[in-house]
């Protein structure tokens, strides 16, 4: 779903965003948006939407997974661990 071509992850981004607008619990989108993100270089942006996605499922657990990359891309090791 995510793409090292220009603007393509910028527009599943986008369509991620629509979709959470319409179904503001749909994990997936979030999910995906936060994939996104994490390819645009935007890993605060994605803790915040996995965040949102385990809130709503907190046994989605590639979600812990990937938060826990993007916190060791920050450089934030201690939360990276944990």
């Amino acid at each position: 779903m995510f793409s090292n071509k220009p603007g393509e992850n910028q527009q599943i981004n986008e369509g991620c965003t629509k979709a959470i607008r319409q179904n503001p619990e749909d994990v997936d989108a979030y999910f995906n948006r936060a994939m996104a993100y994490f390819y645009l270089g935007s890993y605060r942006e994605a803790i915040k939407d996995l965040d949102k996605a385990l809130e709503l499922e907190p046994r989605y657990t590639v979600a812990y997974l990937s938060r826990g990359i993007a916190y060791k891309a920050l450089g934030d090791n201690q939360l990276y661990i944990n």
